[in-house]
C-alpha cells in the first residue's frame, strides 16, 4: 500500500537572508519618503516664490508609507532574531488553522450508545 507522501518544503529564512531583505526594506522607504519630501518641498518653494502666490502639494501618503517600511527594515536589521521568533509562531499557528476540524457524531438509541457509520460530514 502506497502512500502518497507530501511533497511541501518548508521554507526556512536565515538570519543572512533576513538582513539583505530589512537592508532592501530600509532603502526603498527612505528613498521613498526622501523623494516625496523633496517634491512636496519643490511644489511649496514654486508656490511661495509665485508673485500671485499658488498651491501646493504634500505627499504625506507617500512619506508615510516611506518611513513606515523604513522604520520596519531598521527594526528588522536591529533585532533579526526576534523577527525569526515572531515568524516561526506565525507560521505555526497558520499550519495548525490550515487543517481540517474532525467532528464525530454519537448516535444514541434506547439501548444506550451506537457505534458511528462511516459517513463523512463536512460543515
Amino acid at each position: 500500500m502506497n502512500k502518497a507522501k507530501n511533497t511541501s518544503t518548508k521554507t526556512s529564512i536565515t538570519k543572512a537572508d533576513l538582513k539583505k531583505r530589512a537592508i532592501k526594506e530600509f532603502v526603498l522607504g527612505a528613498v521613498v519618503a526622501g523623494a516625496a519630501g523633496a517634491i512636496s518641498y519643490a511644489s511649496y518653494d514654486a508656490a511661495a516664490s509665485s508673485a500671485t502666490g499658488g498651491t501646493y502639494t504634500i505627499y504625506t501618503g507617500a512619506i508615510a508609507l516611506g518611513a513606515v517600511y523604513a522604520v520596519k527594515g531598521l527594526f528588522t536589521l536591529l533585532f533579526p532574531s526576534l523577527v525569526l521568533k515572531w515568524s516561526n509562531k506565525s507560521s505555526a499557528s497558520t499550519k495548525a488553522a490550515k487543517q481540517p476540524a474532525k467532528a464525530e457524531a454519537v448516535v444514541e438509541d434506547e439501548d444506550g450508545p451506537v457505534a458511528p457509520k462511516n459517513e463523512k460530514i463536512e460543515f
